[in-house]
């Protein structure tokens, strides 16, 4: 997933299992699943926006929004759609997943941090609602300036509407299937002076509003980002290298027709993974030593200049690099 602005101050994340608690249908094609700590152990603490790494199975993993309560230490929840075009992710967790099953999963991640703004406005469509219900119940409860508008076909999601009732916040609800279309070039004509709004819905609507708004004035989080686009070599130069799995651990050579990731896994190394597109952040490793040739899209300038991190997928050292996993 990625946002207009992005924050990666929890960089890599460890690993940790999971146990499924509960499992609850929030209407027609979406569930909700919560996660605990199979010891019972608190869960780490997350801000709205954040997302984790779930892997369903041996490699599949995808990534879902924390959509429960921050202040909520002994679970976490998140709510799937079932995707008609589904590659696995959406229909096993819809099929397979169970109340007692054992997940591992990484995060929380936060490429999508709530700002202090005078005023915001919140947009989101279908299932997009899932990381702005705690941005909106933050934001309310701060007794912020906050209009709420959520767009959706088919049958509401009860569960969230109630959510969002609760807040006292104005809420527009736009049923499709009612005719109720979400004009999204009036919205934003009425915009007032620092406004920022935030969005997570369907590409449509997102390109739409980054086409009515300036940057500064939108935050936006996509569930299908564009892959990033590998750089080739400098000419004349070999991309091949290598990485060093902790200061006294094993060296893996990277052939310059494999990627990093492809050379770990080839070397017995258990890197979880999802996209392989730089998009998704679930491969991230810590960087040791040595520099980076970033190709992804999570990262911003800075923190590449950092080098704490990078993502193997697409992303390789210019010679060698000492990684933690």
């Amino acid at each position: 997933m990625t946002a207009l602005l992005e924050s990666t101050t929890d960089r890599a994340p460890r690993v940790r299992s999971v146990r499924v608690t509960g499992i609850t249908w929030e209407a027609e094609g979406i569930l909700s699943v919560t996660l605990a700590d199979p010891s019972g152990d608190p869960m780490p603490a997350w801000e709205p926006g954040a997302h984790i790494d779930m892997e369903l199975s041996q490699g599949l993993t995808r990534q879902y929004s924390l959509c429960g309560d921050p202040a909520d230490l002994r679970s976490w929840t998140v709510a799937v759609r079932l995707a008609a075009d589904s590659r696995g992710g959406s229909a096993h967790v819809h099929s397979t997943l169970r109340p007692g099953d054992i997940l591992r999963v990484q995060g929380p991640r936060q490429h999508f941090p709530l700002e202090d703004a005078p005023a915001y406005v919140f947009v989101a469509g279908g299932i997009g609602i899932t990381p702005l219900l705690p941005m909106i119940e933050a934001t309310a409860a701060d007794g912020a300036n906050v209009t709420v508008h959520y767009a959706y076909s088919g049958q509401a999601p009860a569960g969230f509407v109630e959510r969002l009732a609760a807040t006292g916040v104005p809420v527009h609800l736009h049923p499709s299937a009612e005719g109720e279309r979400l004009d999204l070039a009036a919205l934003c004509a009425g915009l007032g002076a620092g406004t920022l709004v935030y969005s997570c819905g369907p590409e449509r609507m997102l390109t739409e509003l980054t086409e009515l708004l300036p940057a500064e004035a939108l935050r936006i989080e996509s569930f299908s980002p564009a892959p990033a686009e590998p750089a080739a070599p400098p000419a004349g130069e070999s991309s091949a290298c290598s990485v060093q799995l902790g200061a006294d651990g094993p060296v893996v050579e990277v052939a310059e027709d494999e990627s990093v990731l492809d050379a770990l896994e080839r070397s017995g190394a258990d890197v979880m993974w999802s996209c392989r597109e730089g998009t998704c952040g679930s491969c991230e490793v810590v960087v040791l030593s040595g520099e980076i040739d970033h190709r992804d899209n999570i990262l911003d300038d800075t923190e590449r200049a950092e080098g704490k991190c990078f993502f193997p997928c697409v992303s390789r050292p210019i010679s060698r690099a000492v990684i933690e996993l």
